[in-house]
């Protein structure tokens, strides 16, 4: 909460008898695993225009759930279900066409009642060479600049966490 801005550093005090603070731990297991020996190294821009290379995993699978909106792909993957038979989670990954409109989806996304609802992917689209990012085909899917990650429970649409990776080799 402190770095995020939520609460500034002179807001804590040796004084300061309490913090809240929430967080989240999901473990999921990828329904189709990405092999360690296909990830290889890719240019990545980041948002001020530089570029870094990073590892990104492929995916051989021919086909994944993908849409194309105006301005932004969503991809969708899915993890195992685990021994609730009730629910099923997914990550989808909101890239924008260009790498400078990640803050205009964001907003979107935050503000926009039933967004997520609206651009989660519902069917499989035939696919060459995938690479988180790049899926070849009709469609490519290539997150070489800063993107939205959403895990939702499927059946509620419940979001557990909405974050951004705008520079990968930052920690």
């Amino acid at each position: 909460m402190v770095s995020s801005g939520a609460v500034s550093c002179e807001d804590v005090t040796p004084v300061t008898p309490l913090i809240l603070a929430n967080a989240l731990y999901f473990k999921g297991t990828w329904l189709k695993k990405f092999k360690a020996k296909c990830t290889k190294d890719f240019d990545f821009y980041l948002l001020d225009g530089r570029l870094t290379r990073v590892p990104f995993m492929t995916n051989n699978e021919p086909d994944q759930y993908i849409e194309t909106h105006n301005g932004f792909k969503v991809l969708q993957l899915p993890y195992k279900q685990g021994c609730d038979f009730g629910r099923s989670f997914s990550m989808c990954f909101f890239l924008p066409d260009k790498g400078d409109r990640l803050p205009a989806l964001t907003e979107r996304a935050c503000s926009e009642p039933g967004f997520l609802d609206c651009h989660n992917p519902q069917t499989k689209v035939d696919v060459g060479e995938f690479r988180i990012p790049q899926v070849r085909e009709l469609v490519d899917f290539v997150a070489d600049h800063p993107f939205m990650i959403v895990i939702r429970e499927e059946m509620t649409g419940i979001v557990l966490f909405i974050g951004q990776l705008l520079d990968p080799q930052q920690k």
